[in-house]
Protein backbone atom coordinates (compact mmCIF):
# COMPACT_ATOMS: atom_id res chain seq x y z
CA UNK A 1 0.00 0.00 0.00
CA UNK A 2 1.43 3.49 -0.72
CA UNK A 3 1.11 6.48 0.95
CA UNK A 4 -1.77 8.17 -1.19
CA UNK A 5 -4.08 4.77 -0.41
CA UNK A 6 -3.30 5.08 3.12
CA UNK A 7 -4.84 8.97 3.42
CA UNK A 8 -7.51 7.79 0.88
CA UNK A 9 -9.08 5.46 3.98
CA UNK A 10 -7.96 7.48 7.02
CA UNK A 11 -10.58 10.15 8.50
CA UNK A 12 -8.03 13.00 7.75
CA UNK A 13 -10.24 15.88 8.30
CA UNK A 14 -11.37 14.49 11.53
CA UNK A 15 -7.48 13.73 12.61
CA UNK A 16 -6.41 17.29 11.52
CA UNK A 17 -9.49 18.96 13.79
CA UNK A 18 -8.53 16.67 16.84
CA UNK A 19 -4.76 17.62 16.46
CA UNK A 20 -5.65 21.42 15.95
CA UNK A 21 -7.16 21.21 19.68
CA UNK A 22 -3.04 20.34 20.44
CA UNK A 23 -1.87 23.70 19.83
CA UNK A 24 0.32 21.71 16.77
CA UNK A 25 1.12 24.55 13.98
CA UNK A 26 -0.58 23.57 10.87
CA UNK A 27 2.86 22.42 8.91
CA UNK A 28 3.83 19.84 12.16
CA UNK A 29 0.14 18.59 12.06
CA UNK A 30 0.66 17.88 8.11
CA UNK A 31 4.12 16.32 8.77
CA UNK A 32 2.78 14.42 11.79
CA UNK A 33 -0.59 12.91 9.44
CA UNK A 34 2.32 12.20 6.31
CA UNK A 35 5.06 10.19 8.46
CA UNK A 36 1.59 8.36 10.56
CA UNK A 37 0.75 7.69 6.78
CA UNK A 38 4.16 6.17 6.16
CA UNK A 39 4.13 4.32 9.19
CA UNK A 40 1.11 2.59 8.06
CA UNK A 41 1.85 1.62 4.78
CA UNK A 42 5.04 0.47 6.56
CA UNK A 43 2.91 -2.00 8.66
CA UNK A 44 0.86 -2.94 6.13
CA UNK A 45 3.91 -4.58 4.22
CA UNK A 46 6.03 -6.17 7.22
CA UNK A 47 5.94 -8.35 10.25
CA UNK A 48 8.23 -6.12 12.51
CA UNK A 49 7.47 -3.54 14.90
CA UNK A 50 8.32 -0.23 14.28
CA UNK A 51 8.90 3.14 16.13
CA UNK A 52 7.08 6.30 15.10
CA UNK A 53 8.73 9.36 15.36
CA UNK A 54 6.80 11.66 17.73
CA UNK A 55 4.67 13.66 15.41
CA UNK A 56 3.29 10.36 13.58
CA UNK A 57 2.57 9.23 17.43
CA UNK A 58 0.77 12.87 17.91
CA UNK A 59 -1.60 10.95 15.16
CA UNK A 60 -1.44 7.59 15.65
CA UNK A 61 -2.84 9.09 20.15
CA UNK A 62 -5.80 10.71 18.33
CA UNK A 63 -6.99 8.32 15.68
CA UNK A 64 -6.69 5.84 18.71
CA UNK A 65 -9.45 8.21 20.12
CA UNK A 66 -11.60 7.47 17.43
CA UNK A 67 -13.97 4.73 17.22
CA UNK A 68 -12.93 3.97 13.63
CA UNK A 69 -9.74 3.13 14.28
CA UNK A 70 -9.73 -0.50 14.60
CA UNK A 71 -11.83 -0.76 11.26
CA UNK A 72 -9.29 2.09 9.50
CA UNK A 73 -5.75 0.08 10.37
CA UNK A 74 -8.04 -3.13 9.56
CA UNK A 75 -8.80 -2.11 6.08
CA UNK A 76 -5.33 -0.17 5.57
CA UNK A 77 -2.44 -2.52 7.39
CA UNK A 78 -5.01 -5.57 6.88
CA UNK A 79 -4.50 -6.53 10.97
CA UNK A 80 -4.95 -4.50 13.92
CA UNK A 81 -2.47 -1.83 15.06
CA UNK A 82 -1.30 -2.23 18.72
CA UNK A 83 0.68 1.34 20.42
CA UNK A 84 2.89 0.15 22.94
CA UNK A 85 4.70 2.48 24.99
CA UNK A 86 7.97 2.34 26.26
CA UNK A 87 8.98 4.97 28.90
CA UNK A 88 12.99 3.81 29.04
CA UNK A 89 15.73 3.30 25.62
CA UNK A 90 16.80 0.08 25.58
CA UNK A 91 18.83 -1.83 22.74
CA UNK A 92 15.94 -3.45 21.43
CA UNK A 93 13.86 0.34 21.09
CA UNK A 94 17.42 1.64 19.39
CA UNK A 95 16.98 -1.07 17.06
CA UNK A 96 13.72 -0.44 16.44
CA UNK A 97 14.35 2.71 15.65
CA UNK A 98 17.18 2.32 13.26
CA UNK A 99 14.67 -0.43 11.36
CA UNK A 100 12.28 1.58 11.10
CA UNK A 101 14.63 4.58 9.59
CA UNK A 102 15.89 1.66 7.55
CA UNK A 103 12.61 0.59 5.98
CA UNK A 104 11.40 4.14 5.56
CA UNK A 105 14.82 5.12 3.64
CA UNK A 106 13.87 1.85 1.34
CA UNK A 107 10.12 1.93 0.64
CA UNK A 108 10.06 6.11 0.48
CA UNK A 109 13.60 7.55 0.50
CA UNK A 110 13.09 9.77 3.53
CA UNK A 111 14.80 9.89 6.90
CA UNK A 112 12.88 10.05 9.74
CA UNK A 113 15.19 10.94 12.14
CA UNK A 114 16.19 14.07 9.83
CA UNK A 115 14.50 17.29 11.10
CA UNK A 116 12.19 18.14 8.38
CA UNK A 117 11.59 22.11 9.40
CA UNK A 118 15.72 23.08 9.27
CA UNK A 119 18.41 22.72 6.54
CA UNK A 120 20.08 20.14 8.27
CA UNK A 121 20.94 16.55 7.09
CA UNK A 122 22.16 15.66 10.30
CA UNK A 123 19.93 12.53 12.09
CA UNK A 124 18.72 13.68 15.47
CA UNK A 125 17.17 11.23 17.95
CA UNK A 126 14.79 13.86 18.70
CA UNK A 127 12.32 12.58 16.51
CA UNK A 128 11.26 9.07 18.02
CA UNK A 129 8.52 8.58 19.95
CA UNK A 130 8.95 6.52 23.40
CA UNK A 131 7.09 3.61 22.38
CA UNK A 132 6.42 1.46 19.44
CA UNK A 133 3.55 -0.08 17.23
CA UNK A 134 3.08 -3.85 16.30
CA UNK A 135 0.57 -5.63 14.72
CA UNK A 136 -0.96 -9.09 16.07
CA UNK A 137 0.84 -11.14 13.47
CA UNK A 138 3.98 -9.53 14.64
CA UNK A 139 3.45 -10.28 18.28
CA UNK A 140 1.06 -13.22 18.57
CA UNK A 141 1.71 -13.45 22.15
CA UNK A 142 1.02 -9.77 22.70
CA UNK A 143 -1.70 -9.16 25.25
CA UNK A 144 -4.46 -6.68 24.51
CA UNK A 145 -6.01 -6.64 27.95
CA UNK A 146 -6.17 -3.58 29.77
CA UNK A 147 -6.00 -5.66 32.72
CA UNK A 148 -3.40 -7.68 31.82
CA UNK A 149 -1.06 -4.95 30.30
CA UNK A 150 -1.83 -1.56 32.04
CA UNK A 151 0.31 0.45 30.11
CA UNK A 152 -0.68 -1.15 26.50
CA UNK A 153 -2.60 1.94 24.60
CA UNK A 154 -5.83 -0.22 22.80
CA UNK A 155 -9.20 -0.02 21.40
CA UNK A 156 -11.72 -1.47 23.49
CA UNK A 157 -13.01 -3.70 20.72
CA UNK A 158 -9.55 -4.95 19.87
CA UNK A 159 -9.20 -6.50 23.68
Amino acid sequence: MDVDQVKAKLPIEQLVQLMLDDELSVEQINVGIDEYCRLLALLSSTEESLRPTKLADEVLHRHLEMPSFDEDCLSIVGKRVHHVPHAEESLEMTAMWHRTRELMLAKFSIDPAVARNDNSKEASSEHKAPCFVTTESAAPCFVTSERAAPCSVTSDRAA
